[in-house]
């Protein structure tokens, strides 16, 4: 089982953390991968911490 099947399993939340760099695609690309996470159950990690899943855009 893959971590995001796992993350719509009853009482597991995953978080995410996303850091994004460059240009503003690169913030456009961070957004849209956002909404994917959040789709698949993540949440955005609490400010300065690491989430479950980490991605340098």
């Amino acid at each position: 089982m893959s971590s995001i099947d796992r993350s719509r399993e009853v009482g597991v939340t995953r978080s995410y953390e996303i850091r994004t760099y460059g240009c503003q695609m690169n913030v456009h690309d961070s957004e849209r991968l956002a909404g994917l996470l959040e789709d698949a159950g993540y949440v955005r990690a609490p400010e300065g911490t690491d989430g479950d899943a980490d991605v340098v855009v």
